[in-house]
């Protein structure tokens, strides 16, 4: 069995069926973007996988463990962390105390303290330990997120549009630890709406579009796909240039 896999997973809202379906797997260390329409259904499916959502039906599977339904927290357990599109720190909690609170999906070795530093330090958040989360721009509660997300020691990384609202230079300094993390052996499972940024990063890229998977290729078969072009016709999100 995958490292990860959903089977036909499906999630209903009365006559809506907002996932449809879905089915696919990630090896241990693939880079995977997922790309789609406004309202395709992305972050539902990652609320489904992550447990935040029950399915309606469909198999969610890590490390060949059924996980289907779970509670998110035993999710992490199993390796799983996900992100969410907005930052959802502990405002009046410093940075470090942030980080310091989330406790690791098993034992990762070392010293706490030590670890803690080293989390901060790659996604650039060391110097500003002590400051307050509620007090942090955009892009830094954006790197915190991430940090929240590595202090579970996890397998398996969701990012949910990690790149909104950044400017250009945080999105290619962030884009800069992802690759690394990447390189390191995480593997990663991306949903980005700045397609020209995730194009570049990723091996893979699936499709989804209202709830159902349309296209799975490498980036330059993506955007070439007639079902997915037809997809984002009139949305200016697909507006770029792809360099092969």
């Amino acid at each position: 069995m995958s490292f990860f896999m959903v089977e036909k997973l499906t999630k209903i809202y009365g006559k809506v069926k907002a996932v449809n379906e879905v089915s696919f797997s990630v090896e241990q260390g693939q880079f995977v973007g997922i790309i789609g329409p406004n309202g395709a259904g992305k972050t539902t499916l990652f609320h489904l996988i992550s447990g935040v959502q029950r399915p309606s039906s469909g198999s969610v599977f890590v490390k060949g463990k059924d996980v289907t339904g779970k509670e998110p927290h035993l999710i992490v357990r199993e390796g799983l962390t996900r992100t969410f599109q907005v930052p959802r720190p502990f405002q009046e909690l410093t940075v470090y105390d942030n980080v310091d609170i989330v406790r690791p999906s098993k034992d990762s070795g070392g010293n706490r303290s030590e670890r803690i530093e080293r989390i901060l330090q790659e996604v650039g958040l060391w110097g500003s330990k002590q400051q307050l989360a509620g007090n942090l721009p955009q892009g830094d509660l954006r790197r915190l997120e991430m940090a929240r997300a590595l202090a579970t020691n996890p397998d398996l990384l969701l990012l949910d549009e990690p790149f909104a609202g950044l400017n250009s230079a945080e999105i290619e300094s962030l884009s800069k630890l992802l690759l690394q993390m990447h390189k390191e052996g995480m593997t990663i499972i991306i949903i980005e709406h700045k397609l020209k940024e995730l194009m570049k990063m990723v091996k893979r890229v699936i499709a989804i579009n209202f709830g159902e998977l349309i296209a799975d290729d490498i980036p330059q078969n993506v955007v070439k796909n007639e079902r997915v072009l037809k997809a984002y016709l009139g949305d200016r999100s697909w507006n770029f240039a792809y360099n092969q």
